[in-house]
């Protein structure tokens, strides 16, 4: 028996044998005779890829359908065929010319300060790895009998392709929390882990396994009292999630009586739908800034309108919050013209951006207008750092407002709230409140800023506190200032979800907790039990 620890990212226990999933990582530089050529086998792999991505989509719904046809999306996004192109046009065959495109790509994704925008990597290698696939003839096939899958990164499409029904658990050298197929296996309940260190994964295909995806662990070959221990864990969870499904539609009131809003945390508008059907009482924090990463130009209003009002839509007359551009020095995109900075996390990104690109902001403001006639939008402006800001923000979003009126189109009254992520607002806090409709505290920022500990960096971890007093002190003056003005507070930040502060957000009468779609069941149940 052999026991591996890994980062779990999908909760659930399952058995079966593993099965070895490998893939070629690198393709040879070859030149063509023929640029014409290479150009119509391109063509053909792109038609073909799409025709793959449609019969996938055919079988299955919801957001794993839309996964798939935003990668449908990007077989057609023009700096994605420019790229691919610039190198057939240097005379490279096709499959050579969409592997280089495809590593410059995961490059840009990968260099992202934010791990959801890393993640996004995945999407490219999922969709530009199917391409070449298609133009070396080597599409692959299914898998047969229930598995658990074992693979050095896996891409959310593999994953529907080999039949997810027979999936019963995922492992993965690589990856990442916010990728999509974590999503997927959350969505399906496969256990799913990742980043685990072993040597060569084909030693390992055919050998029995327990994957336990809440700890992370990987058990290889395991005993007959290992292997009982585990089927009976298996059915105590069962009993869990039966138990957590009578907290659906249940409001998160404690039993002194106090209210706690829990709200979903979501990176695009199908997402919304997810955060619904698992109980959410609303959307605490929508990240605008995906419709703008991974593409040659900016999404235009209509485009982000679409996106809004579906969000709004899914969730049904419940509250949604969505943030303003959150981007910056650290998560480049081309058509913003962004300078290289030294210290990215402390640059130009977010209002300051939208500040001063104010036709940018109001693309996006008219596009939240607009969207808010369909039900409850709210708006939250990032990194917020003095009470000029919120101003000159309800200042645009009036002129906003008569052009639309001149357009003679639609829109709804919104919300205006600030992120509490610097400790500049922690300290203006009263007079934020004053101009603003609602807080929400970004506490990943709030701890990076106040304890001087950049959160990319593994190294500093152990200067990493979120229990540091200084951080519940920032909250708790936060909260006084908000109540003193009658506006609530959230907390949209990964602390949102500590039951380690649970007792203390309510102590401090915090309105709202944003947090992940598959902890809100958990966070309703703790509430309602306190």
């Amino acid at each position: 028996m052999q026991e591996l620890k890994a980062k779990g990212v999908s909760k659930g226990i399952s058995i079966a044998p593993i099965r070895v999933l490998n893939r070629e990582s690198e393709i040879a530089p070859r030149k063509s005779d023929s640029k014409d050529q290479e150009r119509q086998k391109l063509k053909m792999a792109l038609a073909r890829a799409n025709e793959k991505l449609e019969a996938i989509k055919v079988k299955i719904e919801g957001e794993e359908s839309e996964i798939f046809s935003a990668h449908q999306m990007m077989l057609e996004d023009p700096e994605v065929l420019d790229r691919i192109d610039n190198y057939i046009e240097e005379g490279y065959v096709a499959e050579y010319s969409v592997f280089c495109a495809k590593n410059e790509l995961k490059e840009i994704f990968n260099a992202m300060d934010d791990e959801y925008f890393r993640a996004r990597a995945n999407d490219i290698e999922d969709v530009l790895s199917r391409v070449i696939r298609i133009i070396e003839g080597k599409e692959g096939s299914d898998l047969d009998g229930e598995y658990i899958l074992l693979s050095d990164e896996l891409y959310p499409s593999e994953t529907l392709e080999m039949d997810f029904k027979n999936i019963k658990g995922i492992v993965t050298l690589r990856g990442s929390v916010t990728s999509h197929t974590t999503i997927l296996a959350n969505n399906l309940k496969i256990p799913a882990i990742i980043s685990l260190q072993i040597g060569d994964i084909n030693e390992y295909d055919g050998k029995l396994a327990i994957i336990d995806g809440k700890e992370g662990d990987l058990i290889i070959d395991p005993s007959d009292k290992v292997l009982d221990e585990y089927k009976n864990k298996i059915e105590q969870i069962k009993i869990r999630e039966h138990e957590l499904l009578s907290y659906k539609n249940r409001p998160a009131i404690t039993k002194a009586g106090k209210k706690i809003s829990v709200y979903a945390n979501i990176g695009s508008d199908i997402e919304a739908e997810l955060a619904h059907e698992n109980g959410a009482e609303g959307i605490g924090l929508f990240r605008s800034e995906f419709l703008f990463l991974g593409r040659a130009s900016a999404p235009d209003e209509e485009e982000q309108f679409r996106a809004y009002k579906n969000a709004v839509n899914y969730m049904n007359k419940k509250p949604v919050i969505i943030r303003t551009l959150d981007i910056g020095a650290d998560k480049q995109v081309s058509y913003l013209n962004l300078k290289e900075e030294d210290n990215p996390q402390m640059g130009l990104r977010a209002i300051r951006i939208s500040l001063k690109d104010i036709e940018l902001f109001k693309i996006q403001l008219r596009a939240l207008l607009r969207a808010a006639a369909f039900g409850s939008l709210k708006v939250m402006l990032p990194m917020i750092i003095s009470v000029a800001e919120v101003k000159k923000t309800r200042e645009i979003i009036e002129d906003c407002k008569r052009e639309l009126d001149e357009k003679n189109i639609a829109y709804g009254e919104i919300e205006l709230g600030v992120m509490i992520e610097t400790p500049a607002a922690v300290m203006i806090a009263d007079e934020l409140a004053k101009v603003s409709d609602f807080f929400s505290i970004g506490t990943n920022d709030l701890v990076s800023y106040t304890l001087a500990v950049d959160r990319t960096n593994n190294e500093l971890d152990e200067f990493r506190d979120d229990y540091h007093p200084a951080i519940r002190k920032m909250i708790k003056m936060t909260a006084e200032a908000a109540h003193k003005n009658n506006i609530e507070v959230g907390i949209c930040g990964a602390m949102g979800a500590d039951p380690n502060m649970l007792d203390f957000y309510i102590e401090i009468g915090i309105d709202e907790l944003s947090v992940s779609v598959s902890k809100v069941l958990d966070l309703k149940e703790m509430i309602i039990n306190r």
